[in-house]
């Protein structure tokens, strides 16, 4: 709202609407601050913030009702990320009776969460690593960081009693699984990853940006 108000104060303009055209074409929203603005998908225009969430009938000039509205739906609870943990086997509305845990705090942006041994496991953008108890939700890890960095593309997978976490600059964690975070091995690529790992028998394929890595004994 405070944004809004910046943008469409106009003394000749009562209803304080906000000619699209008006806003700087350089003014950029950071999504995530400890990323750098050149990361891939960190930054968007405000002017396509206001052209894509907030002018709902696209007439490119928006109004302190629709901006309202933006905001509202912006803080509701059932469009913020979350995970929710469902028994099966409900019927019409079963959120009171069927829902068994749910979380917003560090949930995975764009990577599939990945169940193993009994946890959930999520990586957030900037290396943050929770883990939680399937059954419980208990939070057995809370955000720490895993010296990875950068963006998070790559889906986890896990093998043999480890997990395996790439970021998109192409720096790789594995982790053993459990309670704890215990870091194996950090070591750091030459390309940038992402697409998800696979695991073929003893050997750990990655598809990095010019070439297919394929990492095992011989």
């Amino acid at each position: 709202m405070r944004l809004y108000g910046h943008l469409a104060r106009n003394e000749r303009d009562e209803h304080h609407d906000c000619p699209i055209e008006e806003v700087p074409d350089d003014l950029i929203y950071n999504y995530r601050k400890e990323l750098p603005m050149e990361t891939p998908g960190n930054t968007i225009t405000i002017r396509n913030v206001m052209r894509v969430f907030a002018d709902s009938n696209h007439d490119d000039i928006v109004t302190k009702a629709e901006w309202d509205a933006t905001t509202a739906y912006s803080k509701d609870k059932i469009n913020a990320d979350r995970f929710v943990a469902i028994r099966p086997g409900g019927n019409d509305d079963s959120t009171e009776t069927h829902v068994a845990w749910e979380t917003a705090r560090g949930v995975s942006e764009m990577p599939s969460p990945l169940f193993y041994e009994g946890r959930i496991h999520f990586i957030r953008d900037g290396g943050l690593w929770s883990v939680l108890e399937a059954k419980t939700g208990k939070r057995l890890v809370d955000r720490e960081r895993l010296g990875i960095g950068g963006q998070a593309v790559a889906s986890l997978i896990a093998a043999n009693g480890y997990i395996y976490v790439v970021s998109e600059t192409g720096t790789f964690a594995v982790l053993r699984s459990g309670d704890l975070l215990e870091i194996v091995a950090v070591n750091k690529l030459d390309e940038s990853v992402r697409s998800t790992p696979a695991v073929a028998g003893n050997t750990l394929y990655i598809r990095i940006a010019d070439h297919l890595g394929a990492f095992g004994q011989k």
